[in-house]
């Protein structure tokens, strides 16, 4: 059974829903509300049945019609647009089912809803495209839904602001990307991703294409809110709790995505390799730096947002595809579930912290461990996560010395294992000591297996192409290392320590976000002839 024409069939009836008036959704959104989620839960259980068909017969390229200039138009079904399909359709018909109860009484409910579903539709046709210029128009198209689920409540002055802001942004990546489209069509005649990637193999790489490749990572940048385009995502919190988590769960992997879809030209062009792993681990480690310092709890998962799509872009930058599409996933099931249950947490927190205080007082403690006794279980988490990792990969017979940037990616990983163990081993409890460990190796496993089993998905019918290292990269590289580990030892170092080594002014920088985001707030003052509000 072709499961490609059921895909087709099912995000044409999305598609056509998200084309419905508005006034037809706020006529009658009880209908609505209960119409979507079933569409999206019918389109989750196609691409479930899609992926298993891809997997066992390989990719699929479903024509829809012919033009006669010789254009053709369709969707294409491989290891990574199952993949990518299977992740929106679920993510967003939670997302549905959850503003059932968010929304109900909202006058806007019918509103939200039919933005809701254009926009779906918009990102599902993004990723399914089998040529260029249809990714662009769902590009764009995306773009313009988000921007009217930013505008939800219109009486919200600084929701209305970061809007036009993140308008202004948008823009400036579809030219960028529609740059790099035009670029490759001059260069190689076609715009289809089989046929390019075909030609990419048989034919010499030219400055043209080298161009093309770095607008397409700029575009790229600006849709994963990367430095210096980074500043709309914090900002854009005046929303319906259903929008941020579409919007830090889906639509902010646009940029991931694009560049995995287009490794085998991206990866044949050094100053795009170079730009998206220098941007990401910059965009990284001050995002992360930011988020310690925010009070907000919309604003912390905003802020790692823009950390983990740095990461995702360093991961590109590398060449390490497979990674940066298991990041993709991991992070957008990750977020999307922090965000619906922020509410929620926030209540927890409080009860939590109150419980705390009432044992405080009831039973207080005057033992307090020594900055020496905190450094010796810093050391002891950091040996024996490298152990964990080394055993693992043994174990699972992996051979990862030959991937680029290994190096930086499994430092990353050692020191995020390194920190779940601190905070474990710390508290002089020996089995809360055992099962921190074992968790760690339960999450150590999960993700090789999870690599592995994302790195044959992109296997079928999706060509990546590895990264040529130069010593210079190795340099930077390793200069990129050293900073991660200075970020994980600020974060781990006893406080007092970091009371007399970090300046109040840069705290206060910090959570101001180091005031990166004035020129573009005076721009868009300048564009649209207002004056910023107060957040």
């Amino acid at each position: 059974m072709d499961f490609g024409i059921l895909v087709g069939l099912s995000l044409t009836m999305l598609t056509g829903a998200g084309c419905v008036p508005s006034s037809t959704y706020q006529s009658a959104p009880e209908r609505w509300r209960n119409v979507i989620p079933m569409l999206l839960g019918m389109l989750l259980l196609v691409a479930i049945a899609a992926a298993g068909s891809v997997f066992i017969n390989g990719p699929s390229d479903i024509l829809f019609w012919t033009l006669s200039n010789g254009w053709r138009w369709g969707i294409y079904l491989d290891g990574l647009s199952v993949v990518m399909l299977m992740l929106i359709a679920f993510i967003a018909w939670v997302n549905a089912i959850f503003a059932r109860r968010y929304l109900d009484g909202d006058p806007g409910q019918g509103r939200f809803y039919k933005w809701f579903t254009l926009t779906v539709s918009a990102v599902v046709w993004m990723v399914l495209a089998r040529d260029l210029l249809t990714l662009w128009l769902a590009w764009i198209t995306t773009s313009l839904g988000l921007h009217q689920l930013l505008i939800f409540y219109p009486d919200r002055s600084w929701a209305i602001w970061t809007a036009r802001k993140k308008f202004m942004i948008s823009r400036v990546g579809d030219i960028f990307l529609g740059v790099g489209i035009a670029c490759i069509w001059y260069q190689f005649g076609t715009l289809e991703f089989t046929t390019l990637f075909t030609i990419l193999k048989n034919s010499e790489f030219g400055s043209l294409a080298s161009f093309a490749a770095f607008m397409l990572a700029v575009g790229a940048l600006t849709k994963s809110a990367q430095f210096p385009f980074h500043s709309w995502l914090p900002d854009t919190l005046e929303t319906p709790t259903p929008v941020s988590a579409l919007m830090h769960a889906g639509i902010i992997n646009g940029g991931g995505f694009l560049m995995i879809r287009l490794s085998p030209l991206v990866a044949e062009s050094s100053l795009a390799m170079n730009l998206l792993w220098l941007i990401g681990a910059f965009t990284a480690l001050m995002a992360a730096v930011v988020m310690l310092t925010q009070t907000s709890i919309k604003r912390v998962l905003a802020w790692s947002t823009v950390a983990q799509m740095g990461f995702m872009m360093l991961q590109c930058g590398l060449g390490a595809w497979s990674a940066a599409l298991l990041h993709l996933v991991a992070h957008s099931l990750y977020k999307s579930h922090a965000f619906l249950s922020s509410g929620s947490t926030v209540e927890g927190v409080k009860t939590s912290m109150t419980r705390r205080y009432l044992t405080t007082i009831q039973q207080p403690t005057s033992i307090r461990r020594s900055s020496w006794g905190i450094l010796a279980t810093l050391a002891a988490s950091v040996s024996l996560s490298f152990g964990l990792m080394w055993i693992v990969t043994l174990s699972l017979g992996l051979n990862m010395q030959s991937k680029p940037g290994f190096v930086l990616l499994g430092l990353i990983q050692m020191l995020g294992l390194a920190y779940l163990l601190q905070r474990t081993l710390s508290s002089n409890r020996t089995m809360l000591g055992v099962r921190g460990i074992g968790s760690a190796m339960v999450v150590l496993v999960g993700y090789w297996l999870g690599f592995l089993a994302i790195d044959n998905a992109l296997l079928i019918g999706t060509s990546t192409s590895l990264r040529e290292w130069t010593l210079s990269d190795q340099l930077l590289l390793g200069v990129a290392a050293g900073l991660l580990s200075v970020l994980y030892l600020s974060a781990s170092l006893p406080p007092q320590w970091k009371a007399s080594l970090v300046s109040p002014n840069l705290y206060v920088h910090a959570t101001n976000g180091f005031y990166l985001d004035v020129p573009l707030r005076r721009f868009t003052a300048w564009c649209w002839g207002l004056q910023s509000p107060a957040p």
